[in-house]
């Protein structure tokens, strides 16, 4: 039965507005026949995405309760004020998805009540001016150096001026939409992400090099550094930045369950990425080790650890197994040249055939996997983009395959061939002015149209955010 002498009631619901980067102060207080102290429990929430901020229980507040969005952001106030019933909370370092409206629930025994705080529109800050200020330089340089470079490419011109040109497009434009993108988390708290984002950008310029028609006039060591390095370390970094908030969670799982399993697939996923750079560093500052199997086998090695990792800790049966059971497969066949197979009579078409069609089959896995599994509350945010991380990083990791089997069998080269491929190789071969369209070609499109499309994305994407 309750008396008049039980009661509890929660008030404080007001609206804040500020600033990203800013701090905020949400209110909420409760009054009650008991000492705050002894409340079953006291809970903030983000009503929207029912996301649990700060939860009091027991007396003490419970930290590792708390949504890795807000962690490290949140805090209550002093004991002292928790015992005069004052539950309100400081937000740190306020950022563009923490608008929305919040719940302070109260509860003890037969008795509950609640307040709701919002955070309204947020406006832009001197960080949001500052990537508007990027995109705009990522999007006027290359619309506005596009057609002189295209015109120098054109007249096969090396001259100092218009390698100039071609310079300040290449590096300017991704430079200023890697730092943007850096910027960009810093404010969405999307750090993973945005290292990835910003890795990419940064590694296009050495892309772009790669592909360029002017890539002769560098000096010796740059091209070959450029060469050997260009799809491998994209590869690599790419693949680092992209995961490592996956290594971070296993870590924190392997702390809790001591499984040895998560141990080792931890130091696989850290130990691979980092003997490809060795390997990538080596082979592009030196004339020695010129080995494109070694790196491709490398790569093939991390798409099976990513696979296996994402498949034990996400949902393990035998259709998924294929997975990371392909990759490896496909290294076998490749180091080994399946000699067993297609050694008499067999010609290379055959070989590049079979390579291509488990090339496919790894990334549609890769690719199904990432999004069947990943289809949860805690990634599904992540979901899309993973998934088209690992169809990206098999694009590359296909690339690499495509220069195994050119070293093995000399495609595109004049080195003598054997009789059995002297027929697929000259058949296969490209003149030296269409790879120089084509390059050419493939450049403009990333130099120029990646660019602005990149730079307007980014834009538009940062005024609906700030405009919910």
């Amino acid at each position: 039965m309750i008396t008049l002498s039980e009661y509890l009631i929660v008030t404080g619901g007001h609206v804040v507005s500020a600033y990203v980067g800013e701090d905020i102060t949400m209110n909420c207080s409760v009054d009650s026949h008991i000492p705050p102290e002894k409340l079953d429990e006291v809970s903030w929430k983000k009503v929207d995405q029912q996301i649990q901020v700060l939860i009091f229980l027991n007396g003490e507040v419970q930290p590792e309760s708390t949504h890795e969005r807000y962690a490290d952001r949140v805090e209550l106030f002093s004991r002292e004020e928790i015992q005069k019933g004052n539950f309100s909370f400081r937000l740190k370092d306020l950022r563009t998805e923490d608008k929305g409206q919040y719940i302070c629930e109260a509860f003890f025994g037969e008795f509950a009540d609640n307040t709701t705080v919002e955070v309204q529109q947020l406006g832009f800050s001197s960080m949001h001016t500052g990537i508007l200020l990027l995109c705009i330089i990522a999007f006027v340089v290359p619309v506005v150096l596009g057609y002189p470079a295209y015109v120098s490419l054109k007249r096969n011109d090396n001259s100092k001026r218009a390698l100039a040109v071609q310079y300040t497009l290449v590096c300017c434009s991704n430079i200023a939409l890697c730092l943007a993108f850096i910027l960009w988390g810093v404010i969405e708290g999307f750090l993973t992400e945005a290292a990835t984002c910003s890795a990419i950008n940064l590694l296009r310029i050495l892309f772009l090099f790669w592909i360029a028609p002017y890539l002769d006039t560098f000096k010796a060591i740059l091209q070959r550094f450029i060469k050997r390095s260009a799809i491998t370390l994209e590869y690599a970094v790419i693949a680092a930045f992209a995961y490592s908030g996956f290594i971070v969670r296993l870590w924190h799982n392997y702390q809790q369950t001591k499984n040895i399993v998560r141990l080792g697939i931890i130091i696989v996923l850290l130990s691979l990425p980092f003997l490809l750079c060795i390997n990538i560093f080596v082979q592009g500052l030196t004339k020695i080790f010129k080995q494109e199997q070694t790196n491709y086998i490398l790569t093939e090695l991390i798409n099976g650890a990513r696979g296996c990792y994402v498949v034990l800790t996400y949902g393990v049966n035998i259709s998924k197994l294929v997975l990371f059971i392909l990759p490896f497969l496909e290294m076998i066949f490749v180091y080994f040249r399946c000699q067993c197979l297609f050694n008499r009579g067999s010609r290379v078409l055959i070989r590049m055939s079979v390579l291509l069609i488990l090339e496919i089959v790894c990334a549609s896995s890769s690719v199904y996997i990432h999004y069947d599994l990943l289809d949860t509350l805690d990634f599904r945010k992540e979901r899309d983009g993973l998934t088209c991380l690992a169809a990206y990083l098999y694009v590359l990791t296909g690339m690499l395959l495509f220069k195994v089997v050119i070293d093995d069998y000399g495609l595109f080269s004049r080195r003598p061939h054997s009789n059995r491929t002297r027929q697929v190789v000259e058949s296969s071969t490209v003149t030296g002015t269409q790879r120089t369209s084509g390059h050419a070609i493939v450049y403009m499109l990333g130099a120029v149209g990646l660019s602005c499309v990149n730079s307007v994305a980014l834009a538009v994407e940062l005024m609906l955010k700030a405009r919910e």
